[in-house]
Protein backbone atom coordinates (compact mmCIF):
# COMPACT_ATOMS: atom_id res chain seq x y z
CA UNK A 1 0.00 0.00 0.00
CA UNK A 2 2.07 2.93 -1.23
CA UNK A 3 1.00 6.51 -0.69
CA UNK A 4 2.53 9.94 -0.93
CA UNK A 5 5.47 10.50 1.45
CA UNK A 6 4.01 12.58 4.27
CA UNK A 7 5.00 13.96 7.67
CA UNK A 8 3.99 11.41 10.30
CA UNK A 9 3.98 11.88 14.04
CA UNK A 10 3.63 8.96 16.47
CA UNK A 11 2.98 10.11 20.04
CA UNK A 12 3.11 7.91 23.13
CA UNK A 13 2.87 4.17 23.39
CA UNK A 14 5.07 1.58 24.96
CA UNK A 15 6.32 -1.84 24.10
CA UNK A 16 6.89 -2.75 20.46
CA UNK A 17 3.95 -0.95 18.86
CA UNK A 18 5.50 2.54 18.45
CA UNK A 19 8.68 1.04 16.94
CA UNK A 20 6.86 -1.36 14.59
CA UNK A 21 4.45 1.36 13.47
CA UNK A 22 7.21 3.93 12.85
CA UNK A 23 9.15 1.34 10.85
CA UNK A 24 6.12 0.45 8.70
CA UNK A 25 5.27 4.09 8.00
CA UNK A 26 8.92 4.84 7.20
CA UNK A 27 9.06 2.01 4.67
CA UNK A 28 6.15 3.67 2.87
CA UNK A 29 8.24 6.81 2.43
CA UNK A 30 6.74 8.86 5.25
CA UNK A 31 8.97 11.09 7.36
CA UNK A 32 8.30 9.74 10.87
CA UNK A 33 8.90 11.44 14.20
CA UNK A 34 8.23 9.74 17.51
CA UNK A 35 7.41 11.66 20.67
CA UNK A 36 6.70 10.59 24.20
CA UNK A 37 3.29 11.68 25.46
CA UNK A 38 4.97 14.22 27.77
CA UNK A 39 6.66 15.86 24.75
CA UNK A 40 3.39 16.47 22.90
CA UNK A 41 3.65 20.19 23.67
CA UNK A 42 6.28 20.54 20.93
CA UNK A 43 5.68 21.31 17.25
CA UNK A 44 2.79 19.20 15.94
CA UNK A 45 3.10 19.77 12.20
CA UNK A 46 2.12 16.47 10.61
CA UNK A 47 -0.16 14.98 7.97
CA UNK A 48 -0.44 11.70 9.85
CA UNK A 49 -0.93 11.76 13.62
CA UNK A 50 -1.08 8.57 15.66
CA UNK A 51 -1.85 8.91 19.37
CA UNK A 52 -0.92 5.76 21.27
CA UNK A 53 -2.75 5.80 24.59
CA UNK A 54 -1.90 2.19 25.35
CA UNK A 55 -1.23 2.20 29.05
CA UNK A 56 -3.44 -0.57 30.27
CA UNK A 57 -2.55 -0.09 33.92
CA UNK A 58 -2.50 -2.47 36.84
CA UNK A 59 -5.74 -4.36 37.61
CA UNK A 60 -4.99 -3.89 41.31
CA UNK A 61 -4.99 -0.11 40.75
CA UNK A 62 -7.71 0.68 38.21
CA UNK A 63 -7.68 3.86 36.16
CA UNK A 64 -9.80 6.47 37.92
CA UNK A 65 -12.35 8.61 36.06
CA UNK A 66 -10.21 11.71 36.63
CA UNK A 67 -7.32 10.02 34.80
CA UNK A 68 -9.60 9.14 31.89
CA UNK A 69 -10.86 12.73 31.69
CA UNK A 70 -7.32 14.08 31.88
CA UNK A 71 -6.25 11.80 29.00
CA UNK A 72 -9.29 12.94 27.00
CA UNK A 73 -8.39 16.60 27.53
CA UNK A 74 -4.80 15.96 26.46
CA UNK A 75 -5.99 14.14 23.33
CA UNK A 76 -8.35 16.99 22.45
CA UNK A 77 -5.53 19.54 22.87
CA UNK A 78 -3.13 17.57 20.64
CA UNK A 79 -5.78 17.03 17.95
CA UNK A 80 -6.78 20.71 17.94
CA UNK A 81 -3.16 21.85 17.53
CA UNK A 82 -2.36 19.30 14.83
CA UNK A 83 -5.44 20.01 12.73
CA UNK A 84 -4.57 23.65 12.10
CA UNK A 85 -1.75 22.56 9.77
CA UNK A 86 -3.81 19.72 8.33
CA UNK A 87 -6.61 22.12 7.38
CA UNK A 88 -4.15 24.26 5.41
CA UNK A 89 -2.89 21.19 3.56
CA UNK A 90 -6.45 19.87 3.00
CA UNK A 91 -5.31 16.47 4.23
CA UNK A 92 -4.92 14.71 7.54
CA UNK A 93 -5.19 11.30 9.13
CA UNK A 94 -5.55 11.00 12.89
CA UNK A 95 -5.69 7.63 14.61
CA UNK A 96 -6.06 7.24 18.34
CA UNK A 97 -5.20 3.84 19.75
CA UNK A 98 -6.58 3.25 23.23
CA UNK A 99 -6.17 0.26 25.45
CA UNK A 100 -9.14 -0.54 27.62
CA UNK A 101 -7.90 -0.12 31.19
CA UNK A 102 -8.84 -2.36 34.08
CA UNK A 103 -12.03 -1.15 35.63
CA UNK A 104 -12.78 -0.48 39.24
CA UNK A 105 -16.00 -1.32 40.97
CA UNK A 106 -19.17 0.52 41.86
CA UNK A 107 -19.10 4.26 41.21
CA UNK A 108 -15.53 4.16 39.91
CA UNK A 109 -16.53 1.66 37.21
CA UNK A 110 -19.53 3.72 36.10
CA UNK A 111 -17.61 7.01 36.09
CA UNK A 112 -14.67 5.50 34.17
CA UNK A 113 -17.03 4.07 31.55
CA UNK A 114 -18.82 7.41 31.29
CA UNK A 115 -15.55 9.32 30.87
CA UNK A 116 -14.30 6.87 28.21
CA UNK A 117 -17.58 7.12 26.30
CA UNK A 118 -17.38 10.91 26.45
CA UNK A 119 -13.84 10.86 25.03
CA UNK A 120 -14.97 8.59 22.21
CA UNK A 121 -17.95 10.80 21.45
CA UNK A 122 -15.73 13.90 21.42
CA UNK A 123 -13.36 12.38 18.85
CA UNK A 124 -16.25 11.20 16.68
CA UNK A 125 -17.81 14.68 16.70
CA UNK A 126 -14.45 16.26 15.83
CA UNK A 127 -14.14 13.76 12.97
CA UNK A 128 -17.50 14.85 11.56
CA UNK A 129 -16.51 18.53 11.80
CA UNK A 130 -13.09 18.01 10.17
CA UNK A 131 -14.19 15.72 7.32
CA UNK A 132 -14.83 18.72 5.03
CA UNK A 133 -11.11 19.58 5.30
CA UNK A 134 -9.99 16.12 4.15
CA UNK A 135 -9.11 15.11 7.72
CA UNK A 136 -10.16 11.78 9.19
CA UNK A 137 -10.16 10.68 12.81
CA UNK A 138 -10.55 7.02 13.72
CA UNK A 139 -10.15 5.17 16.99
CA UNK A 140 -8.75 1.69 17.57
CA UNK A 141 -9.48 0.16 20.98
CA UNK A 142 -7.44 -2.72 22.30
CA UNK A 143 -8.87 -4.97 24.97
CA UNK A 144 -7.81 -8.35 26.33
CA UNK A 145 -9.82 -11.44 25.60
CA UNK A 146 -12.73 -11.76 28.02
CA UNK A 147 -12.13 -14.15 30.91
CA UNK A 148 -14.06 -17.33 31.24
CA UNK A 149 -14.70 -20.46 29.27
CA UNK A 150 -13.16 -20.18 25.80
CA UNK A 151 -16.09 -22.13 24.33
CA UNK A 152 -18.37 -19.15 25.05
CA UNK A 153 -16.07 -16.54 23.52
CA UNK A 154 -16.30 -15.36 19.93
CA UNK A 155 -14.06 -17.45 17.64
CA UNK A 156 -11.43 -14.72 17.33
CA UNK A 157 -7.80 -14.67 18.20
CA UNK A 158 -5.83 -11.79 19.61
CA UNK A 159 -4.31 -9.32 17.14
CA UNK A 160 -0.51 -9.23 17.10
CA UNK A 161 1.61 -6.07 17.26
CA UNK A 162 2.26 -6.33 13.51
CA UNK A 163 -1.46 -6.67 12.76
CA UNK A 164 -2.37 -3.68 14.95
CA UNK A 165 0.34 -1.62 13.21
CA UNK A 166 -0.97 -2.74 9.79
CA UNK A 167 -4.49 -1.57 10.67
CA UNK A 168 -3.17 1.82 11.80
CA UNK A 169 -1.08 2.03 8.61
CA UNK A 170 -4.20 1.39 6.52
CA UNK A 171 -6.13 4.12 8.36
CA UNK A 172 -3.28 6.56 7.62
CA UNK A 173 -3.23 5.82 3.90
CA UNK A 174 -4.17 8.48 1.34
CA UNK A 175 -6.95 6.21 0.08
CA UNK A 176 -8.54 5.81 3.53
CA UNK A 177 -10.35 9.15 3.33
CA UNK A 178 -13.69 7.35 3.08
CA UNK A 179 -13.41 6.16 6.68
CA UNK A 180 -13.85 8.59 9.55
CA UNK A 181 -15.48 8.75 12.99
CA UNK A 182 -15.14 4.98 13.36
CA UNK A 183 -14.21 2.99 16.45
CA UNK A 184 -12.57 -0.34 15.67
CA UNK A 185 -12.44 -2.67 18.68
CA UNK A 186 -9.74 -5.34 18.66
CA UNK A 187 -9.03 -8.21 20.99
CA UNK A 188 -5.33 -7.72 21.72
CA UNK A 189 -2.90 -7.64 24.62
CA UNK A 190 -0.70 -5.16 22.75
CA UNK A 191 0.14 -2.35 25.11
Amino acid sequence: MRGTGRDALVIGGRGDLPHVLAERLGKLGHRVRRLEADDAHTDLVADLLVLLDTTRGDPAEPVEPEDTLSRARATFDVVQRATSTMKGRAFGRIVQVRSVPPTGSGNSLALSAFAAAGALGMLQELARQLARFGITINIVTLSPAPPGDASHRPPRREATVTEVAALIEMLCHDEAGFMTAQCLPLISNVS
